[in-house]
């Protein structure tokens, strides 16, 4: 089903003149923000959104038309399976990483508070005699959020706090 409902998708994908569906994408969520009330000009959200999210959308895009190609390839001679980790599920770095971590290899614990990237597991059938086996290997692994984040965004926005404090006391001093 994958190769068959994505490849119209990502052919029009590889031809599609200046990212015309990335810009399609990027109106669509234009439009949410205006329709929730934000007070600027159409414009100025375009920018903004437009700043944000391109290379993102561009990055989903590419990945998206190199997995396309592997799986109508046949690279993959298997299933493959998203990983979603659920909250409150213990750290296993086997198959997730902490998102919030500085290095790769970082030592993370703790339990999930979210899944923020998921990942991909492929399975493998080996025929044999009696029961198939299966092989699995992780592709991909989740990235998940941990408490550690959540405290250091509340670290974050306490010294952003702090730093606007500082900035109108020293303003008012002008005054």
């Amino acid at each position: 089903m994958t190769s068959i409902y994505f490849q119209p998708v990502l052919t029009s994908w590889k031809r599609e003149p200046e990212g015309e569906l990335i810009l399609d994408i990027i109106n669509c969520i234009v439009d949410v923000i205006i329709i929730a009330g934000v007070k600027k000009s159409r414009s100025q959200i375009h920018e903004m959104v437009t700043g944000t999210f391109r290379d993102r959308l561009t990055s989903i895009k590419k990945k998206t038309i190199r997995l396309n190609r592997a799986v109508l390839e046949e690279v993959t001679s298997g299933d493959m399976e998203a990983i979603y980790v659920y909250p409150k599920d213990d750290f296993n770095s086997a198959i997730m990483e902490d998102a919030n971590a500085q290095t790769p290899h970082e030592e993370s614990t703790g339990r999930v508070l979210c899944t923020t990237d998921l990942g991909l597991r492929l399975y493998v059938k080996h025929p044999g005699t009696g029961e198939p086996e299966w092989t699995k290997t992780i592709l991909l692994k989740a990235k998940v959020a941990l408490p550690d984040a959540v405290k250091e965004m509340s670290e974050a926005r306490a010294r952003e706090r702090r730093y606007v404090a500082v900035f109108l006391n020293a303003r008012q001093k002008n005054y």
